[in-house]
């Protein structure tokens, strides 16, 4: 549970306000009592930290991308052209620009991703020389320091990050119809102590100025997100309704289902009007902040905000709010209730039988063809070997590729055919209720 004063009073309020928060906001507290809950998620997270370097190619992002582009994020308002360029901020292991291809085959897309070195996936759709529509660039966005200031930016001397700052300005002059920033800090990326609770805000700020400044006034913008009635993120989606023709909240049902994470969908973005301006100049603020903040110049946490700031927030935009969240936490509602009724004492067995699985067994190496091209890439380590095992990931991947299969050492069955044990994406049909969501946040215009 979150206990910070501002959030803990928004929550109060939208609980009196919406019955489908307030469900959600019970389970929530059940599951931050139940230590099943907690065994069964440091589980997945312990998995999916140890299976960040040893498992190259993530069927999730290949699902999550098509889910993304099936309810009409990757279009482009006013825009018929076939042609779009995108970016892609935090791109391997590149499942959304695959998705991002398929729409607009003769479009290209230009991205910024982590070293694999540094924790980051490795790329696995062809880039560069081996497809000329996708560029990339291996670096640390939070390390961008000429991109988050108007002017040069003094490093301490004892700043410990100080000799990491990168004074490039990648794809500089260039603007993008499109934007998507999906970037997570891995867990063999996240430092300790303060800089662990700083990561998250720099990474997010990070990503906002870097692709707002990029952006093409009326283009799209989309940005993964967390816990939509945290103060921040209100403030955030608030200041996006304000620059923005459109914007619809999108939750996965790859991966995301019982997590508080969801997509911010934002199209005809006014990125170049003056309160766009003034998002930008305070996300600069922000990051700044907290990368060179405090007495000892290494990071300071956002200020508090007042009761009064809160307050107001809530009156002028929790309304709204309320109406674009209503599906996003109706979704993560939902799968808390199947969790607790199924049990998370048989899922941690059921998590714990697959990854023994998956490491005593071998398996043919995933590949993965991108659309609009003929080249086929295998999954590799870092180190050039093929990846270790067809069935990618962690026990969430098989899990959530298909959120209503109870048993998953079963095929489920679609129609009275049996499915695979490991869906492909390139396979997998929407499940009736999937559909039903999608199209209650879809753009899709009538043929």
């Amino acid at each position: 549970m979150d206990f910070a004063p501002q959030n803990v009073r928004a929550r109060n309020w939208l609980k009196d306000r919406d019955d489908t928060f307030r469900d959600l906001d019970d389970l929530r507290e059940q599951g931050w009592n139940s230590p099943e809950a907690d065994i069964y998620f440091e589980t997945l997270r312990d998995q999916a930290g140890r299976q960040t370097k040893r498992v190259i190619y993530d069927q999730q992002f290949m699902q999550i991308g098509k889910e993304l582009r099936m309810m009409g994020a990757f279009e482009v308002l006013d825009s018929n052209s076939s042609e779009l360029s995108s970016l892609n901020l935090c791109m391997a292991p590149g499942g959304y620009t695959a998705a991002i291809l398929e729409k607009n085959p003769h479009g290209s897309v230009c991205g910024i991703t982590l070293p694999v070195e540094s924790g980051g996936h490795q790329m696995m759709i062809p880039y560069g020389l081996a497809d000329s529509r996708v560029q990339v660039e291996f670096m640390d966005i939070t390390m961008l320091s000429r991109e988050f200031s108007d002017h040069a930016i003094r490093i301490p001397a004892t700043h410990p990050d100080g000799a990491n700052f990168i004074s490039q300005s990648p794809f500089a002059g260039k603007l993008f119809d499109l934007v998507l920033c999906d970037g997570n800090l891995v867990p063999s990326f996240e430092r300790t102590g303060k800089k662990a609770s700083l990561g998250p805000i720099r990474l997010l700020t990070a990503q906002l100025v870097f692709g707002m400044t990029r952006t093409k006034s009326g283009g799209t913008f989309v940005i993964l997100l967390h816990k939509a009635d945290a103060f921040d993120t209100m403030e955030l989606l608030k200041d996006f309704c304000s620059i923005s023709e459109s914007v619809k909240l999108f939750k996965p049902m790859t991966a995301h289902r019982k997590k508080t994470s969801f997509y911010m969908v934002a199209k005809g973005v006014h990125s170049f009007d003056s309160k766009a301006q003034a998002c930008i100049a305070k996300w600069r603020g922000c990051w700044t902040r907290a990368t060179f903040g405090g007495a000892d110049q290494t990071g300071l946490q956002p200020a508090i905000p007042t009761n009064a700031e809160v307050d107001a927030l809530l009156v002028e935009f929790g309304s709204k709010l309320i109406a674009m969240a209503h599906d996003v936490w109706k979704v993560q509602a939902q799968a808390l209730d199947e969790a607790f009724k199924d049990g998370f004492r048989s899922r941690i067995h059921r998590a714990m039988q697959f990854e023994a699985q998956s490491s005593s067994s071998g398996g043919s190496t995933p590949r993965y063809t991108v659309p609009g091209r003929r080249t086929t890439m295998m999954a590799a380590s870092s180190s050039g070997s093929p990846g270790p095992r067809s069935q990618m990931s962690s026990f969430m991947t098989r899990k959530e590729n298909n959120p209503f299969q109870k048993d998953h050492n079963q095929p489920s069955k679609t129609n009275g055919k049996d499915l695979p044990k490991t869906p492909s994406w390139l396979h997998a049909q929407p499940t009736k209720k999937q559909k039903e969501i999608g199209n209650a946040s879809s753009w899709r215009r009538p043929a």
